[in-house]
């Protein structure tokens, strides 16, 4: 049997577990309206899409008792390596291997499972899921 990792924080105390179940419940009944929200959002960004990536627009809201304006800001930057063999020259062979990683879809998607044997692992590594429920009455 292994050793546990050492802990990295204290437990939830029951204060923060009553918190992060009304959370829970607050989000649970206004998801419809965080989607909505969301929706909007990415509406707005992609019917500027095509303008020119360095302006900022405004749209007015109606006059009601508050008005709004939305602010579709500039567009933000993206790096991508357009040069790998330049990469891997200019860093030599070690480094280069050392800091490379490979995204396991396209791996998938290029080499059957049978033969990642030994060069991919699956590990229980990733996070932990966390849900917090209503706890039962006690008869």
């Amino acid at each position: 049997m292994s050793n546990p990792s050492p802990k990295k924080t204290d437990p939830p105390t029951a204060a923060e577990v009553d918190e992060l179940g009304q959370l829970q419940a607050w989000l649970a009944r206004n998801k419809t309206k965080i989607d909505r929200e969301e929706e909007l959002r990415k509406r707005f960004a992609e019917a500027y899409e095509d303008e020119d990536p360095e302006h900022t627009f405004e749209v007015d809201g109606t006059r009601t008792e508050r008005q709004f304006v939305a602010l579709i800001g500039p567009r933000g930057n993206r790096r991508e390596i357009v040069d790998v063999p330049g990469v891997f020259r200019r860093l030599g062979k070690t480094l280069f291997f050392a800091i490379c990683t490979l995204p396991l879809g396209k791996l998938d998607a290029l080499m059957d499972a049978s033969k990642q044997k030994g060069l991919v692992v699956n590990e229980r590594t990733g996070p932990r899921s966390v849900k917090v429920i209503v706890k039962p009455e006690k008869e």
